[in-house]
């Protein structure tokens, strides 16, 4: 019994360890950062961080390793923010994208009405 509890110990414990994704804050898009190579997005509220290993939390990033991916995120950023409506984001905190590598990757957008 006492080597069970031990075991699951741990496994919660290192559950939390390892960078995770998740929802950002729902938000207005409040900066579009266009650098020619990389997207950053700025979004009111506060952001959430899901990582260990990206150095900033100020904006996220797009990854631009898949072109036709970059243009549809970035063609519905841009349309959220025109519109003035609140979105979403899926955060992946294991990857790091953006200037430097430094910010935590866009996946997936979601808007609202």
């Amino acid at each position: 019994m006492k080597k069970f509890l031990i075991s699951i110990f741990l496994v919660i414990s290192s559950s939390n360890c390892f960078a995770a994704s998740g929802w950002s804050q729902r938000g207005k898009i409040i900066e579009i950062y266009n650098h020619g190579y990389t997207v950053m997005v700025k979004m009111s509220g506060e952001n959430k961080d899901y990582t260990d290993t990206c150095s900033s939390t100020v904006y996220y990033a797009i990854d631009t390793v898949d072109a036709k991916s970059f243009d549809i995120k970035f063609s519905q950023l841009l349309m959220i923010h025109a519109s003035g409506k609140e979105a979403q984001l899926w955060i992946d905190g294991n990857t790091c994208s953006g200037q430097g590598n430094n910010y935590q990757t866009i996946s997936t957008i979601k808007s609202f009405q």
